[in-house]
């Protein structure tokens, strides 16, 4: 699994298997969330077998799924309230992309600067411009 660390307190990555959860845990990540829905692809682990799997080792495993370019509001306020939690965390959807847009979506509605949004996704190679885009609109205009 490769992970890609958001900050000290966020890594993502894509899909996870069982054994990853060993590796989170033992990284001290304290809840996984889940941001893919099942049966995307055959060979993806059921988030039952996740949520299951973390519950043994200690961690919480909890569903914030959606489709691909289907991201709402209230997927963002849900990643939000988990992410207040100031817990470990780990995201993790097929490819990271989906974890990503989330994360990316909560720092662009506390006001930190694009810039910086967009520097990170370009190191995860993930293209989240117009993603953010709708929350600078108007931002320094008179």
């Amino acid at each position: 699994m490769k992970l890609m660390k958001a900050s000290p307190k966020v890594t993502l990555s894509a899909q996870l298997s069982e054994p990853d959860l060993k590796g989170l845990a033992d990284n001290g990540v304290e809840l996984v969330i889940c941001n893919r829905p099942d049966d995307e692809s055959a060979d993806q682990v059921a988030f039952s077998v996740i949520q299951q799997s973390a519950k043994i080792l200690g961690m919480e495993a909890v569903s914030i799924a959606f489709k691909t370019g289907e991201m709402r509001r209230e997927h963002i306020e849900s990643f939000t309230r988990l992410l207040n939690t100031g817990k470990k965390i780990h995201a993790y959807c097929r490819t990271g992309n989906r974890s990503f847009c989330l994360y990316a979506a909560f720092h662009a509605s506390t006001g930190r600067p694009e810039g910086e949004i967009t520097a990170m996704s370009q190191e995860f190679g993930f293209d989240i411009a117009q993603l953010i885009r709708p929350y600078y609109a108007g931002v320094g205009e008179d």
